[in-house]
C-alpha cells in the first residue's frame, strides 16, 4: 500500500501501546529523541555553591534548592531558592536551617513537605528540618541518625517513609534509617551495601524499590543495590556505569 504524503494515514514510526509522550514514542506515534538543552533562564541563583541539594515539590511545581558551600570567601549558604521552569527566585523565610553543604533532602509527595537531614558547616550536623513551601521548621524526633555528610535520602511513596542510607561521620557508614515524618527508626536488614558516602539513590515508584548506585568506600564503587522496605539486594546488570562518586540520580 502506497500512502500519499499528505494523507492522515501515514505509517506510524513507533507504537509502544499507549498515547503518552516523553517515553520514547509520542502520542502521535512518532519517535522521540532526547538531549540536554541549556535554558535561557531569566534570573539566576546569586551565589555559586558546591554540594547544595535540590528536590522537586510536585504540589507547588517548583524545584527547591537549599544550601551549599561557597568557595571564596568560604561560607555555607542558608539560602532557599525555587525554580519554576523559567525563573529562579529566592524564598525568604522567617526561619531557616543553619547554612551547610553535603546534606540530604527529599520530598514527601503525600504531605507536601521537603525534609532535610544532616550535612556540615564545619562540624557534622544531625538535625532534621521540614519545609512546607513557606517556612522551615526544625523537628525534634526522640531518636535520629548520628550526624553525617554525603549521605543519600529518598521518599518511598508506597510505604510513606523517607529512606536514608550511609554517609560519612567519623568513618564511612552502612546504616539504613527510615523517617515517617515524626520519628526516625534504624532498620536492621539481613544484607546491606558496604559502607560508603557520596553515593546516589532514587525511588522507583512503579516497582516500589529504592535503587542505589556507586559512591566511595575506600575506592570508587560501581555496584547497584535495591531496597524493598525489608532488605537490600545487590543487582548484577549485564552493563553498568563506570565507578563514580558525588553523582546524581
Amino acid at each position: 500500500l502506497t500512502v500519499p504524503e499528505d494523507s492522515e494515514l501515514q505509517p506510524e514510526e513507533c507504537d509502544d501501546g499507549d498515547l503518552k509522550s516523553s517515553d520514547g514514542c509520542s502520542s502521535g506515534c512518532t519517535s522521540e529523541e532526547y538531549g540536554w538543552e541549556l535554558l535561557p533562564v531569566v534570573s539566576q541563583v546569586t551565589d555559586t555553591t558546591n554540594q547544595g541539594m535540590m528536590v522537586y515539590d510536585s504540589a507547588r511545581r517548583r524545584m527547591v534548592l537549599f544550601g551549599g558551600r561557597v568557595a571564596a570567601p568560604v561560607y555555607y549558604s542558608q539560602e532557599t531558592w525555587e525554580y519554576d521552569g523559567a525563573r529562579w527566585s529566592r524564598k525568604l523565610t522567617d526561619s531557616s536551617p543553619p547554612g551547610r553543604w553535603q546534606h540530604a533532602m527529599a520530598y514527601d509527595a503525600i504531605r507536601g513537605r521537603v525534609i532535610l537531614f544532616g550535612g556540615s558547616n564545619g562540624p557534622t550536623l544531625g538535625d532534621t528540618w521540614e519545609f512546607d513551601g513557606t517556612a522551615w521548621t526544625e523537628l525534634s524526633p526522640a531518636l535520629a541518625p548520628p550526624g553525617r555528610t554525603q549521605h543519600a535520602m529518598v521518599f518511598d511513596t508506597a510505604r510513606r517513609r523517607f529512606v536514608l542510607f550511609g554517609g560519612y561521620g567519623s568513618a564511612s557508614l552502612a546504616d539504613t534509617w527510615e523517617f515517617d515524618g515524626t520519628t526516625w527508626y534504624q532498620v536492621s536488614t539481613a544484607t546491606t551495601p558496604p559502607a560508603r558516602y557520596a553515593h546516589a539513590m532514587a525511588y522507583d515508584w512503579a516497582r516500589g524499590k529504592v535503587v542505589l548506585f556507586g559512591g566511595y568506600g575506600g575506592t570508587r564503587l560501581a555496584d547497584t543495590w535495591e531496597y524493598d522496605g525489608t532488605n537490600w539486594t545487590q543487582i548484577t546488570p549485564t552493563t553498568s556505569p563506570p565507578a563514580r562518586e558525588s553523582h546524581a540520580m
